[in-house]
């Protein structure tokens, strides 16, 4: 929230996409387990074959803008066979990231062709390295059915691993945009934004 109007949050808002007690705690959990945990140092970008709109190029202009302190992995969907492209995904949320970005197609439930599905996120296991998953696709964040988790519900509930944080669209967008939207977000993050960044916060103090 930006209580002074400078352009800036003094209070970042976001939602625990809690149903019950027990999604409530263990999101809880996983946030305080993350603020104990060393940070990883790697970010993953994963990029839609480029149709409709050139998903590798929006990976590349994010992947200029990560600092060289942190390794950067890339899987091009459009490049490999879909299974191939599923385990390079898995094999890195396993390693720990310290932000998963994906940048293509995508509906409620799933990133195109089922890369990644809200009931591959229950099977996450990676509680030890929990990154931020950046989803730059169309309703990843869907959070109005009350019958139907989205991706981004599910990587948050999943008790054994999946996301710290999630931030995905909740509606239909365009994907220019959301590449000038995300490359925004890796300045603030990664350069000069109001909160600590990564890159120069004192050891043991956390990205808020």
């Amino acid at each position: 929230m930006d209580f002074d109007g400078d352009g800036f949050a003094e209070m970042a808002v976001g939602r625990l996409p809690a149903r019950t007690e027990a999604e409530a705690a263990a999101m809880i959990s996983k946030i305080i387990s993350y603020d104990s945990s060393p940070g990883a140092e790697e970010v993953l970008l994963v990029s839609d074959s480029n149709e409709g709109c050139d998903f590798e190029a929006e990976s590349d202009q994010l992947q200029a803008l990560v600092p060289p302190t942190l390794r950067v992995g890339r899987i091009q969907r459009g490049r490999m066979d879909a299974a191939t492209a599923r385990s390079l995904l898995f094999d890195g949320i396993t390693r720990g990231q310290k932000i998963v970005n994906y940048t293509g197609h995508g509906s409620v439930d799933q990133w195109r062709g089922n890369l990644l599905t809200s009931t591959d996120a229950e099977e996450l296991a990676n509680e030890k390295h929990l990154p931020m998953f950046v989803m730059m696709t169309c309703l990843n964040g869907y959070f109005h059915d009350p019958a139907l988790d989205s991706l981004a519900e599910a990587l948050l509930k999943t008790e054994r691993g999946g996301a710290v944080a999630v931030w995905a669209s909740s509606g239909l967008t365009m994907p220019l945009e959301q590449a000038l939207v995300n490359q925004e977000l890796y300045r603030l993050i990664f350069t000069n934004g109001p909160a600590l960044t990564w890159a120069t916060r004192p050891p043991g103090q956390r990205l808020s």
